[in-house]
């Protein structure tokens, strides 16, 4: 498996976003089975409703829809 290279920039984004007074959080959601339904269910309601979904695009799991 290859390293989460978009986790390590999602993490610069979030230090640079956080300068700017713009709060954020990330969600390292490495895997879909079991998903942390309440955690993220908090996340989105403490962003108001405000999710970016950002994978790695392995060819099992992901996100996103077909």
């Amino acid at each position: 498996m290859a390293p989460a290279f978009t986790l390590f920039e999602a993490l610069k984004a979030y230090d640079v976003l956080l300068k700017e007074g713009i709060h954020i959080r990330v969600i390292d959601l490495y895997s879909v089975q079991p998903v942390d339904r309440d955690g993220l269910i908090a996340a989105g309601r403490a962003t108001n409703g405000r999710l970016i979904t950002v994978e790695d695009h392995y060819p099992h799991g992901g996100l996103a829809m077909p």
